[in-house]
């Protein structure tokens, strides 16, 4: 895991004397690499790279590295998983004990389609010298991230926008309001846009070739999702879930031993959820050494903790157990602190606690496996049950929309509400919209803008990227639909991009074995109804665990890791909130309505509605746009 970045200048430009912007490039990221950091330059090419040293802790495995052909070059930031296998099936002779070395090697016996034999999260840039041209390459499902700008004539990529900026002081930071109607609903832009005009991210399983001799470009996804789940679905046939959970049981145990290779010690965060535990069994089992795990708890959430369930997991597994209790008090610094590392006003308040756990291991550990993913591949929401009951009703839910709005007031009223507005939608794509916010059409979430500006966000289509999923996966059920949208949309676009910048901006590399790829091409073979066996939220996968987890475990509720931000904006944080937004009003009003907004927090600190998480979202944006500097 460390951070990459680089630059493609025009045909014929020498890259040389972009030395300097580089090298700011590599200081803004270190903390994602902080073990070593290098820059190589050839012709219009510069690659730079921190280094987070995990295999091969030699100067063997330093970066950018060059193939021993000298034919190639790449800067590569995440971890290869199959890069034995890879090694072995090709009889690659290597002179290092890295994955970057394996990448470089078999590239240049297969080419591109290498891509393809990738199993792991990745983002890099390899020149291959001999074909004058570079790909920028992202992983399948985007667990790493890459952001690309142009800038007079150069093409600019880099882990995080912070490089981006650092490759290019004069690249203007203007407000990207297109997608500031999706930020209103979601807490943040979806798919390859930004807040920042001009700053895109590479989606995932997607290649950008860059011709050095012409300078055209092309891109194109080496992988997708909807073809991944065609063939699945052709192939697989998996409607018996004693069938699918033996074949579950076995691909999960491998992708964790895939997970667990490392030249450090590898933690893991444990929940006490079923799919923290599932990870932490399977580790204990085949690790050499007693594992270290990790809990978090917070304050006015004591009613949901699952720490006692925690300790009796790693009680049986024998695992050094510390346990991080988290008050919002001590939450001010670390909110701005992350604003500044995700560059952008990021809004799923579990960046906090994750970070902060990732700030006491980091000088013990550098690996820690976690459990994300695994509510996104086995069905693990309400919403998933929900679909499957709910389908044959949506004329009824039709016409309960018509006259329940006036009649949304208090908690309670406004989440039904919410549930009908989304399942009484007239498209698809806005019933899976609906039922991934806790916003509703008819109550007008961007009313926080400014008159002029809100008119101008408006124009846009904040569930244009449902809608696109919608159309994607065609013919089949709504409850199918969703568990592809989780994986399109939520994945890439929220939870990637929060586990990321939270574990780097402390130096700790988060790996998510619920996504290896056997788990997620096994997976999308498998019907909802028998991910979902015995009509409860994750079946097959309880199924698949029984014998191996406690039944205190396999009979759990899902708590999820719910931050009580909520609480948090009406107690110590309030009045840090209410200054930010105060300034942000001040500086930008042709951005945010004040007085509108602190109407919202009014009736928040009453209990006449739950404006929770508009609060937070525009606490996280008025941050943003004093820190950054953002115009329009």
């Amino acid at each position: 895991m460390c951070g990459i970045s680089g630059l493609i200048c025009q045909p014929g430009a020498d890259a040389k004397q972009y030395h300097a912007d580089l090298d700011r490039a590599v200081k803004v990221q270190h903390h994602r690499g902080p073990d070593g950091n290098g820059i190589l330059i050839e012709g219009c090419v510069g690659l730079a790279h921190n280094r987070l040293s995990i295999l091969d802790l030699s100067k063997l495995g330093a970066q950018p590295m060059v193939s021993r052909s000298g034919r190639t070059a790449v800067t590569y930031n995440g971890e290869i998983y199959n890069f034995r296998e890879i090694a072995s099936k090709l009889n690659l002779t290597l002179q290092s004990g890295s994955d970057t070395e394996v990448l470089l090697e078999a590239y240049e016996i297969l080419g591109p389609e290498v891509f393809t034999h990738l199993n792991g999260m990745f983002a890099f840039a390899l020149h291959d010298r001999a074909n004058a041209q570079v790909f920028i390459v992202r992983d399948r499902l985007g667990i790493k991230p890459l952001y690309l700008a142009e800038d007079t004539g150069r093409t600019l990529f880099a882990s995080e926008i912070k490089g981006l900026f650092a490759l290019a002081p004069n690249l203007e930071r203007r407000l990207n309001t297109a997608a500031l109607h999706e930020w209103a609903y979601y807490g943040n832009a979806l798919g390859e846009r930004t807040l920042f005009r001009g700053v895109r991210q590479l989606e995932p399983g997607h290649a950008l070739r860059i011709d050095l001799v012409n300078g055209e470009k092309s891109e194109r996804a080496y992988w997708t999702l909807i073809g991944a789940f065609a063939s699945a679905r052709e192939d697989s046939g998996l409607s018996d879930p004693r069938e699918a959970a033996a074949r579950v049981r076995t691909v999960l145990e491998a992708s964790v031993a895939r997970h667990m290779v490392a030249d450090v010690p590898v933690g893991i965060f444990l929940s006490g959820g079923l799919d923290s535990s599932s990870i932490t069994t399977y580790a204990a089992k085949m690790s050499g050494q007693r594992l270290t795990t990790y809990s978090a708890a917070f304050d006015h959430d004591a009613e949901r903790s699952e720490l006692a369930l925690a300790r009796e997991v790693a009680m049986a597994n024998n695992t050094d157990h510390h346990e991080i209790h988290i008050q919002g008090a001590d939450t001010a610094d670390v909110l701005t602190k992350m604003v500044d590392n995700h560059d952008l006003p990021f809004s799923d308040a579990a960046n906090i606690p994750l970070y902060l756990m990732c700030e006491k291991i980091g000088k013990s550990h550098k690996v820690i496996l976690q459990g994300d993913g695994g509510d996104e591949m086995f069905a693990g929401y309400q919403r998933h049950l929900t679909l499957q009951r709910a389908q044959r009703y949506i004329a009824a839910f039709r016409m309960m929309k018509i006259g329940i709005g006036p009649f949304a007031r208090g908690h309670k009223m406004e989440r039904i509400a919410r549930m009908v507005e989304a399942l009484g939608a007239f498209d698809q794509g806005k019933t899976l919209a609906l039922l991934l916010t806790v916003e509703r059409e008819s109550s007008a979430p961007t009313n926080i803008f400014a008159k002029s500006m809100r008119a101008e966000i408006e124009n846009a289509d904040p569930f244009a990227r449902y809608r696109e999923a919608a159309a994607l996966f065609g013919d089949i059920p709504l409850a199918e639909k969703m568990l592809l949208t989780d994986k399109m949309v939520i994945l890439p676009d929220v939870f990637f991009q929060k586990v990321d910048r939270s574990s780097m901006a402390a130096s700790v590399e988060v790996r998510v074995p619920f996504l290896d790829n056997e788990i997620v091409d096994l997976v999308l073979g498998i019907p909802s109804r028998v991910l979902t066996d015995g009509g409860q939220q994750k079946g097959l996968l309880r199924r698949a665990m029984q014998d191996v987890l406690p039944k205190s475990i396999l009979a759990g509720k899902k708590r999820g890791f719910g931050v009580p931000f909520g609480k948090w904006v009406m107690g110590p944080l309030l009045p840090l909130a209410r200054d930010a937004i105060a300034t942000a009003a001040a500086s930008h009003p042709e951005i945010l309505d004040h007085a509108a907004i602190e109407a919202r927090i009014a009736q928040h600190l009453t209990g006449k509605a739950d404006h929770g998480f508009m609060i937070w979202k525009v606490f996280n944006l008025s941050l943003w746009l004093i820190r950054h500097k953002v115009r329009l």
